[in-house]
């Protein structure tokens, strides 16, 4: 017991019994809440002394705080009735300060104390008493609507039926402990309760190695904890085999000549088409006969993970029957020449090709940094390298235009980035003017000098403009069909290089690798104009008015030049 304060002294104009029924109060409440206290902060057996002792401190100093709330609180009352009595008022009834009813109530609560929680009387969280309702007729008397009470909602059918489930709960002996947790770590900082935590773990271990029934049961808990896991596990193995509950999202695969069954395998498991790589060799190696074939077909394929991986196996082998062809695109060649070729050949439709290359949502970088794409007539025009691709009758679009990315990003070397990097242009800069170089000229020798007109003039201010009809013929024959009016002069507006000052918005076609070349590594020239004759000779000059000489690279021919 710790010691008793001092009593405060009373204040004046208190009589006797006044006086003597607070020290009364006082009493009878210190000595029942500490023995309310006292029987509630048992610690368990493995319980330290310093922690017991420290939270038994803790709970005497709010406890003591809280009853110096209730007695300041009683003394208040005592003395507001003392002053009534005095000035010969009538004492109102307000059994909310009625001191001898609060120590009733202080010892009925004391007493009722099941847990270590401090008292709480209701003198000290006292809240504002709620108007009365009035009654009907008091209501229709001053007009006024007489609030309506709320009505209590019954208990829904969900929580009738977990009722005698949760009795059953708290009557299990984990719930037991988890309660003598939350009694034992009350008032405790997190760490502590950590702390605390961790120490349960050795007793708890010991109680159910100690007791052979909890032993029992824990080994069964456990042993059907395992097999949940492992059927789970087996389930989404099974899954891998037999395609069920995965998604119908097609992901493009690439498959090299020669490959095996185990190295297909381990291709599909990194484009994320199945999970379990060696659960699935081995049951190819063990019960399928589809990976004795071999022979895989090198290219893309299109796949899904609902196929299952006998399916994709079966697929990659040429298995649906499909017709395959070889489609060689020109360089030079735009998207709309693509398509038409694609459509053709039975690939696949003009309009697919036309929808998966204005896409921008294939992984590589390039595409990635394309600018001004909903500005461009096609987003990756310029990017689809112009080669020849195996295809099958049928394809899906994008498929087609991932393929043809896919070489490109094979042939953009690290010597190509580092080239343009110095002389200050970005990727896309490259193949706007290298698609220009490879519709003005297709012979490598004069795709240089070319290449260094146009760059002195976007490097100079005296020529601002390209000048290039290849722009203006791009626009006219392959926009101009299949836009309105007003597009189309938008489009003549970013495309055209006699409107646009430097590069236009997008490139006219796919350059081949000398076009690209020659912009990255042209020849140091003082030339800004360029023509051909009739016969294709090129001509070059420094300006339109001193006249024009015969590229040293071409055959000579005499014909009247005129500026480009």
């Amino acid at each position: 017991m710790p010691d008793e304060k001092k009593p405060r002294s009373p204040e004046r104009g208190k009589d006797s019994d006044s006086i003597s029924r607070t020290e009364a109060l006082k009493r009878a409440i210190r000595e029942k809440s500490w023995e309310a206290q006292s029987a509630h902060l048992n610690e368990p057996p493995h319980a330290s002394e310093k922690s017991r002792s420290g939270r038994l401190r803790s709970e005497r100093k709010r406890s003591e705080r809280e009853l110096d709330a209730i007695i300041e609180h009683f003394e208040r009352g005592a003395a507001e009735a003392d002053a009534a009595v005095q000035s010969h008022r009538p004492k109102k009834a307000n059994p909310a300060v009625n001191p001898p009813e609060h120590s009733k109530n202080a010892v009925r609560q004391s007493r009722s104390q099941t847990s270590s929680r401090p008292i709480r009387h209701p003198a000290v969280s006292a809240e504002k008493k709620k108007p009365a309702v009035p009654s009907r007729e008091a209501a229709e008397k001053s007009g006024k609507k007489r609030p309506q009470r709320k009505k209590e909602k019954a208990p829904s059918r969900f929580s009738t039926a977990m009722a005698p489930y949760r009795k059953a709960w708290h009557q299990t002996a984990f719930s037991r402990w988890t309660r003598q947790v939350r009694l034992a770590t009350d008032g405790m900082r997190t760490g502590e309760k950590a702390r605390y935590l961790v120490g349960q773990i050795g007793p708890v271990t010991r109680a159910v190695r100690s007791d052979p029934v909890c032993r029992e049961r824990a080994y069964q808990i456990l042993i059907w904890v395992l097999a949940l896991l492992l059927a789970m596990h087996m389930i989404s193995c099974v899954n891998d085999v037999m395609g069920f509950n995965r998604s119908s999202k097609v992901r493009n695969v690439h498959l090299d000549p020669g490959m095996t069954t185990n190295q297909v395998v381990g291709r599909l498991d990194r484009a994320g088409l199945i999970k379990h790589s060696t659960f699935c060799k081995l049951f190819l190696a063990a019960f399928s006969t589809v990976g004795d074939r071999g022979n895989y077909l090198a290219g893309d394929f299109g796949l899904s993970r609902n196929m299952g991986v006998e399916n994709m196996l079966i697929e990659c082998q040429g298995g649906r029957n499909r017709n395959a062809v070889q489609v060689t695109f020109p360089e030079g060649y735009n998207i709309e020449q693509m398509a038409a070729l694609l459509e053709k050949n039975k690939v696949c439709s003009r309009e697919d090709f036309r929808k998966a290359a204005d896409s921008t949502s294939y992984h590589y970088d390039f595409v990635r940094q394309i600018d001004s794409r909903s500005k461009r007539y096609h987003a990756l025009e310029g990017y689809l390298y112009p080669d020849t691709y195996e295809f099958y009758q049928g394809e899906p679009a994008r498929d087609v235009v991932n393929a043809m990315l896919r070489n490109f990003s094979r042939k953009w070397t690290a010597d190509y980035a580092a080239q343009a990097k110095a002389r200050g242009m970005t990727v896309d800069d490259v193949v706007r003017l290298a698609s220009i170089v490879q519709k003005e000229d297709r012979r490598p020798a004069n795709m240089k000098i070319i290449s260094s007109v146009f760059q002195n003039r976007l490097r100079s201010s005296r020529y601002p403009y390209l000048q290039s009809d290849a722009t203006n013929f791009f626009v006219k024959t392959y926009i101009k069909p299949h836009v309105s009016a007003s597009e189309y002069a938008r489009f003549w507006s970013l495309y055209s290089t006699y409107r646009v000052q430097g590069l236009p918005v997008g490139a006219i076609g796919s350059p081949g690798e000398e076009a690209i070349r020659a912009v990255l590594w042209p020849e140091s020239s003082p030339y800004y104009f360029f023509i051909h004759n009739k016969d294709g000779d090129l001509y070059v000059g420094a300006d339109s008015r001193s006249g024009m000489t015969l590229y040293a690279a071409s055959d000579s021919s005499n014909s009247t030049p005129s500026a480009a």
